[in-house]
């Protein structure tokens, strides 16, 4: 799933957050110290100086100004806004290090309180982490950095999930190249935004992702896959191509190897699907071929140059129902063969049969509007 490739993601976020708030408080305690010493504990020391100096300094006075120093800071309230440590105690120290950047337990300050009396002293204060309040603001930050990533990205239908799945199973199987799946991935994603409601035809993506030779899996690489989702979401449409005199069927722009007799066929059939009413052509009964039903084929045959021996025995024989069944079904391999079973179904032929005829009809699958006129190949 996709959220998978993102938890490595929220978990550094979430520890980054974590190192920043442990960083914050302790500076706030640290400004706390600072300007408590400043403002209300300097004029104190002042005073303490000047009476010791009028009394005479003994080695005993630094000393003793020093521990009433650490006792008015043990006495001070200060405000954590992120309210995770718990208390603090400051001591002497003649220590340099200003502060320990790794969150553990407790918190190290080394503050330094600038003034003539204490020059370049530092004192230690000392504060005890509180791990529940700690713990449950990263766990609050984590919940609500997931749920804001999945509020504000889009969320892949079913049908995609699927699809999804199917990537990264190919990805998995070293078909598709782990840069490209993070890419159809992304493409993925800016085409649901455009078309939120559109259906994809998963059979006819499963040609492009189940490759059945080398060549087709090397065409894999050369995919756009923008336009691949775009053709998926648009019924599947069967076109004739003129090309150099010959005729060439494509299911959405994909060329259905065929030769030329079957492929005339085809058309043929396409012809009455799109002109006919309901497109039906019903096989001629199998003693008496039908003449008048070859006239269009031998047109269609000496257009596009069909084989001579089947344009022969048009000419001789008429249309038979033995013919009309041999070429039906090697269109139908032909679509097996090009598009796998399942999406040639949908564009092969149905059948009917009524009481109190032999003789069956048979139609393509796909309406008239699926079935384009004849084209030019580029």
């Amino acid at each position: 799933m996709l959220t998978n490739l993102i938890k490595p993601k929220l978990l550094i976020c979430t520890g980054v957050f974590a190192c920043i708030a442990y960083l914050l408080s302790a500076q706030q305690i640290a400004r706390t110290y600072q300007d408590y010493f400043n403002h209300q504990l300097t004029p104190k020391l002042n005073q303490a100086w000047h009476d010791a100096a009028d009394m005479g300094q003994s080695p005993q006075t630094s000393q003793l100004i020093e521990l009433q120093t650490v006792k008015q800071l043990n006495q001070i309230e200060w405000q954590n806004p992120l309210q995770i440590f718990d208390y603090c105690l400051a001591s002497p120290s003649s220590n340099t290090r200003r502060l320990s950047w790794l969150p553990t337990s407790t918190l190290d300050l080394q503050i330094p309180l600038h003034s003539p009396q204490l020059l370049d002293q530092f004192f230690r204060v000392d504060c005890q982490l509180k791990p529940l309040p700690w713990l449950s603001l990263t766990a609050l930050f984590f919940v609500f950095v997931t749920l804001l990533k999945r509020t504000s990205s889009f969320a892949f239908s079913h049908q995609d999930q699927t699809l999804v799945q199917h990537l990264q199973s190919l990805a998995k199987d070293q078909v598709l190249a782990k840069r490209q799946l993070k890419l159809w991935l992304k493409q993925l994603k800016a085409f649901r935004i455009q078309h939120p409601a559109a259906k994809l035809n998963l059979l006819y993506l499963q040609r492009y992702f189940d490759p059945r030779s080398d060549d087709q899996r090397l065409e894999l690489t050369k995919v756009d896959f923008t336009q691949l989702l775009e053709r998926a979401s648009q019924p599947l449409t069967l076109e004739f191509l003129c090309c150099d005199g010959n005729l060439q069927a494509r299911i959405s722009d994909i060329d259905i190897p065929l030769s030329i007799t079957p492929t005339l066929y085809w058309y043929w059939y396409a012809q009455f699907r799109k002109q006919e009413e309901h497109g039906w052509v019903v096989n001629p009964p199998t003693n008496r071929p039908s003449h008048e039903m070859a006239k269009p084929l031998l047109k269609l045959m000496e257009q596009f140059g069909g084989h001579g021996r089947a344009k022969k025995e048009l000419e001789d024989n008429g249309i038979r129902a033995k013919t009309l069944d041999q070429n039906r079904n090697k269109i139908k391999e032909a679509l097996i063969k090009a598009l796998g079973e399942p999406l040639a179904d949908e564009c092969g032929f149905e059948s009917h049969k009524q009481e109190g005829q032999p003789q069956a009809k048979y139609r393509l699958k796909m309406s008239p509007k699926q079935i384009s006129s004849l084209k030019q190949a580029n």
